[in-house]
């Protein structure tokens, strides 16, 4: 296992905690180095640790539902729209329109 004495007294001397410590590291452009990029290629082990851990399971779940339901929220509002060319207008739709709509011509 990896000592980390010295990181965590260094973030001690910074005045900074871990989680600000990476927020920052991975949103400030001028922080851009292979220290930031292994994190990013390593995000998955990194959020696997964290939906392993007993204190942050649940909100890592919770978090990961409540993207995936702003997700579907946006690409159903957005297939509504009328800019995505799939609005259907249900009030003024005729017989003939709706006999001929065909959900694969969608796919």
């Amino acid at each position: 296992m990896h000592n980390l004495s010295a990181v965590f007294e260094a973030l001690e001397r910074c005045q900074t905690t871990m989680s600000l410590f990476i927020v920052i590291a991975l949103t400030s452009r001028e922080y851009d180095s292979h220290h930031t990029n292994n994190l990013l290629e390593n995000s998955t082990l990194v959020f696997a640790v964290l939906l392993e851990h007993p204190s942050t399971a649940n909100k890592c779940v919770r978090h990961s539902i409540d993207v995936v339901k702003g997700t579907y929220l946006w690409e159903i509002q957005h297939l509504a729209s009328e800019e995505s060319g799939w609005h259907f207008a249900a009030l003024n739709a005729t017989t003939k329109q709706l006999e001929g709509f065909n959900i694969e011509d969608m796919a």
